[in-house]
């Protein structure tokens, strides 16, 4: 008995289900789904459109009262959107490797904004579920973790900056053919506008109304739906080049040996 379990654990390190397409194609649709997660938690009824920061603790809590149950769902779909999130990093970060002459650093800074993006995800749901756990407080402690929550969520923009100037260096820096190519050279000029745009969001928590405001045109609406229409593409891009096997390169495990010869 003993001994067929070990066989059939040994057979399955050569399972087409362990295989690094197989593992590549999960992380990556783990990412897909985070990314519908966390955007059907921006599209849930208490936060699209979300919440004036110009409101007085009574209306905000009363809200919040009153969309209980959207919020307790949003606060789950937060934390599993940032977890979902870490995975696709991980692939962007080892697709980034397999570009020939990709500079080592590139590929940190895009797995190490990538895992700090995941957990601003998920510290936004653990606020978000902090909020809601006790609606009886005092209303300003309410008040005090929506705007914890929102500005936890909106304002660390640099962050998502970098990763997406990661991908742009990526993108331009890939010299291939248009087929082996692991993401459009386009969406990196994309990116760099998309970055350029994004920083008067710095100035988020200085303003209570208007578009800077994190329900404004630009703090809200231009970041998401751009971040949206990135990681679509992003996803499409490389969904399909894991599944035809066509992006070339070095591997990972050669990466090093390779930064190592430029020395």
């Amino acid at each position: 008995m003993i001994g067929r379990i070990h066989k059939k654990l040994d057979g399955m390190g050569s399972s087409t289900y362990l295989s690094p397409r197989a593992i590549d194609l999960t992380c990556l649709g783990a990412g897909v789904f985070g990314v519908i997660v966390t955007l059907c938690t921006f599209a849930a009824p208490v936060f699209l459109p979300p919440i004036p920061p110009s409101w007085d603790a009574e209306r905000t809590t009363q809200y919040y009262r009153d969309h209980h149950s959207a919020v307790q769902f949003s606060a789950i779909g937060a934390v599993i959107g940032g977890t979902c999130y870490s995975l696709s990093t991980a692939i962007f970060a080892s697709y980034i490797a397999r570009i020939p002459n990709i500079s080592r650093t590139n590929v940190y800074v895009q797995l190490g904004t990538g895992i700090c993006n995941s957990l601003i995800f998920v510290l936004g749901g653990i606020v978000l579920a902090t909020l809601d756990y006790r609606l009886d407080r005092n209303p300003e402690i309410t008040q005090a973790l929506s705007d914890f929550f929102w500005i936890t969520w909106m304002f660390p923009t640099p962050v998502l900056q970098a990763q997406v100037m990661s991908l742009a260096w990526a993108a331009l820096s890939d010299r291939r053919s248009k087929r082996e190519c692991a993401f459009p050279r386009w969406l990196g000029v994309f990116n760099i506008l998309f970055c350029i745009a994004a920083i008067p969001v710095y100035a988020l928590h200085t303003v209570y109304e208007g578009p800077l405001a994190w329900n404004g045109a630009i703090s809200f609406w231009f970041i998401v739906g751009g971040w949206g229409f990135m990681s679509a593409v992003e996803y499409y891009s490389m969904f399909g080049k894991i599944w035809s096997g066509s992006v070339s390169g070095v591997t990972d495990v050669d990466l090093e040996s390779t930064e190592t010869s430029h020395v």
